[in-house]
């Protein structure tokens, strides 16, 4: 028989449950119902570990903000100079870090959801704030700020768009923004 579930794995069931269904059908579609049943525990069991759709809405989001910084500044982190740091730049925008088709829809959810909640918005700053800081510790706080509003725009076109610039083309672009 296998041992009962502690109550942070029921917790982290549900946030994997409620993003599973955010990516499924939406903020808007997150019901506690849904969550409930995607999770495989019943409506009871939820609202003993959260109080309302709000707080397991945030506990989502929160788990997708942190996960991505933590990836983020890993990467950035093992770049020795500016040339390797751009490396990782190209790496968060191509590669799955920071544009897995999960992250990406999870994110439009977010910032969809955050544009009309103080609490979420808050989330958003503090993931801002994080990957701000992970890229200063290669660029200067303007060209960090405008790396990452690039690493967030190119993203959202890469998952979106059918043109996108080569990695060549954006290393480029790149090596242009930081030069002296």
């Amino acid at each position: 028989m296998a041992a009962p579930s502690t109550e942070q794995d029921m917790r982290s069931r549900i946030i994997q449950a409620a993003q599973d269904v955010i990516i499924d059908h939406g903020v808007v579609g997150a019901t506690a119902r849904k969550i409930s049943s995607h999770a495989g525990i019943s409506p009871g069991t939820l609202t003993y570990h959260f109080q309302t759709v709000d707080e397991i809405l945030e506990a989502a989001f929160t788990r997708l903000a942190e996960h991505v910084s933590v990836n983020f500044r890993q990467r950035l982190e093992s770049a020795a100079d500016v040339s390797e740091a751009i490396e990782a730049v190209l790496d968060l925008i191509c590669g799955e870090i920071v544009a897995a088709p999960r992250n990406m829809l999870l994110s439009f959810e977010l910032y969809a959801y955050a544009s009309r909640n103080h609490k979420i918005r808050q989330i958003c700053r503090n993931w801002l704030r994080r990957s701000r800081d992970a890229l200063s510790l290669h660029f200067d706080i303007q060209i960090a700020m405008t790396i990452d509003a690039l690493i967030e725009g190119f993203t959202a076109h890469r998952h979106l768009g059918e043109e996108m610039l080569s990695r060549d083309e954006l290393r480029s672009i790149l090596q242009k923004l930081t030069s002296d």
